[in-house]
Formats: C-alpha cells, sequence, structure tokens
C-alpha cells in the first residue's frame, strides 16, 4: 500500500508575497521617522548651547564683597528682619491676653517686648496693683494662662510719691502666640 498525502487546507501563496509588499513601505517610514528624530535632536542641541551662551552674556556680575561689608549688610538684614517682627507682631492679642478678670484690679503701666527664645517672644510688664493680694493674684492669674510660661514676679515696691500706698511690680515672662 502506497503512503497518500491528504492536505484539506489550501496553501496560501499570496501572504508571503503581500508581507513584502507591506514591509516595504513600513521600513520607508522607518527610515524616514528615524531621520526626522536625528535632524530633531541636532536642532535641540544648538537651541540649548545658544541658551547657554545667551545665559553667560546676561548673567548679573558677581559683586565680591570685603569681609567688613559683608558683616555690615548681614547687621542691616538682622535689623530690618528685626523691624518686620514688630510690625507683624500680634500685639491686640497679647493685650487680650494680658486683660485682668474684673475681680483682679491691675493696671498695666507698661508692656515691653524682649528678644525671641526659640517659638517665644520675652515679655517684661510693670503693672500696678491697689493690694499685694491683687498683685499675688494677678501673676497666679497668668501662670494659669497656657499662652505664657515662666511668669515670675522680678521685683515689686510701693514707691515714696504713691499716697493711696499701690504696689507697683514688674513681672517678666515668655509668651507663645
Amino acid at each position: 500500500m502506497a503512503l497518500t498525502r491528504l492536505n484539506f487546507v489550501a496553501e496560501n501563496r499570496w501572504w508571503p508575497r503581500m508581507a513584502w509588499l507591506w514591509l516595504v513601505p513600513a521600513c520607508a517610514l522607518f527610515a524616514w521617522a528615524l531621520h526626522h528624530w536625528y535632524g530633531q535632536q541636532e536642532l535641540l542641541q544648538q537651541w540649548q548651547s545658544k541658551l547657554q551662551t545667551s545665559q553667560a552674556q546676561h548673567a548679573p556680575p558677581r559683586v565680591q564683597r570685603s569681609a567688613q561689608e559683608q558683616r555690615e549688610l548681614e547687621a542691616q538684614a538682622s535689623h530690618v528682619f528685626n523691624a518686620v517682627r514688630q510690625i507683624n507682631f500680634p500685639l491686640p492679642s497679647l493685650l487680650k491676653a494680658l486683660q485682668a478678670p474684673s475681680d483682679i484690679r491691675v493696671a498695666l503701666l507698661s508692656v515691653e517686648m524682649g528678644g525671641k527664645t526659640g517659638n517665644a517672644t520675652q515679655i517684661k510688664i510693670l503693672a500696678e496693683a491697689k493690694t499685694g493680694a491683687d498683685m499675688s493674684n494677678y501673676v497666679a492669674f497668668l501662670d494659669d494662662l497656657p499662652l505664657f510660661q515662666s511668669v515670675y514676679l522680678q521685683k515689686h515696691e510701693i514707691p515714696q510719691d504713691n499716697k493711696e500706698g499701690h504696689y507697683r511690680f514688674q513681672l517678666e515672662m515668655l509668651w507663645q502666640p
């Protein structure tokens, strides 16, 4: 018996020829895109070199200062910073926090700001109270407020020229707004 070869699927002979027909334009398109990309890269490098040259020509001249001039500029900057800090200081909220309750009779004579210690600002207060109890109650009132830290009575006195016998006292504290 002889071996018979049966093939029920017809051979597709047009596909290899059609593949070549599509491959040639695809390669041409790829070559054109690659050529265009290289041209764009070259143009980009030219523009970047022009930009660097232009920036170098228009850069502000570097000012060389002596050590003395640098210290003077830093001192000026420090003074300006302190002035801006004082202008931006929330004084109304400080005065509202320092206001004593109605049962403590204390008059504020002066409020003086000191330097900053971390986030806190040092505050000095000169005040006058009718009695020693009012003075003590005011110090305790400020010490209980969470806005103030390290409240202490620096000095107190009864001035000679004061006929009513009011207590004049000075407080120091740290305030964190």
